[in-house]
């Protein structure tokens, strides 16, 4: 279940780091800072932007103005914590304990409904009120002083208002498994799962087609491969559109996916960046080139 709202403080009318911000980059720059937050009240509701670079935190936030600039000044200012690939909003858990939740309200609703909807010989399934106490203690306030369910505590019947999470196709969740490897965190793997099940439900793409193009940049040894193998760290960033344009950075991919593969042309690895420059990590335009190696 995708968490729906953000928390913002009424303090922040008046933050002295919001006027900072707004004197550095303009009203553009509070106006895409508060667009980031949102990106991860979605997305990303623990906090933490796992394989974000430079440039998917600015096309998150939909920031149009100088590269690097929007990210450089929210590191400065301690809005943005961490490094590329483990960035993670500052104060995000203290300030939005709500949507730092919603991972765990999920877990308390798929257990409520297994009590509800579950079938067994056990003296649980004859008798659902043995349940209540443990219903009741999922309920109750954790250390973060967020409740666990938005169900009524004073009877074991669960209300119809808890959902279950999402339970994204075996498929999805075993590719994110191979491309990731075993050390994904959970909150990441559902991350991942949710962008490629979008992609899917939501944009329309053959999930064969997203399969075969993410299995080229992982294995392929060709040039173009190379390249997005630098730049594709995180999947949810491959449906974020830079600058209005339409096209977003999957279409980029799958278009040099079927260059690479089906023209069979040479290239070398500076033609890429220059095809691609747009979507490069900070640096990596300075490679040497296949020759120099």
């Amino acid at each position: 279940m995708t968490n729906s709202d953000i928390r913002l403080q009424t303090s922040w009318y008046s933050n002295l780091k919001r006027k900072k911000l707004q004197n550095r980059l303009g009203g553009d720059g509070t106006t895409a800072f508060i667009d980031l937050l949102i990106y991860v009240g979605i997305n990303n509701p623990d906090g933490i932007l796992t394989g974000f670079d430079e440039e998917d935190i600015e096309m998150a936030a939909q920031w149009n103005g100088e590269s690097g600039a929007f990210t450089s000044a929210l590191i400065d200012l301690r809005f943005l914590d961490g490094k590329s690939g483990k960035y993670k909003i500052h104060d995000w858990e203290e300030n939005n304990p709500w949507a730092c939740g919603s991972k765990r309200r999920s877990q308390a609703a798929r257990k409520a409904n297994e009590v509800r909807w579950g079938a067994g010989d056990s003296e649980s399934d004859k008798h659902p009120t043995a349940n209540a106490g443990s219903i009741r203690a999922a309920s109750e306030p954790d250390e973060s002083g967020v409740p666990l369910t938005v169900s009524d505590t004073t009877t074991a019947t669960i209300t119809d208002t808890v959902t279950s999470p999402k339970e994204y196709p075996s498929a999805i969740q075993d590719f994110v498994k191979y491309y990731f490897g075993s050390a994904i965190s959970e909150s990441d793997f559902g991350s991942q799962c949710d962008a490629l099940d979008k992609m899917v439900r939501i944009d329309n793409i053959p999930q064969q087609d997203i399969f075969d193009a993410l299995r080229w940049v992982k294995t392929g040894d060709d040039e173009g491969a190379r390249f997005w193998r630098t730049v594709t760290n995180s999947f949810p960033s491959l449906r974020i559109s830079k600058n209005g344009r339409k096209l977003n950075k999957w279409h980029n991919l799958k278009a040099r996916y079927d260059q690479e593969t089906k023209s069979g042309s040479q290239r070398t690895f500076n033609d890429v960046l220059d095809d691609d420059s747009k979507f490069t990590n900070p640096g990596v335009r300075d490679l040497p080139s296949l020759n120099e190696l």
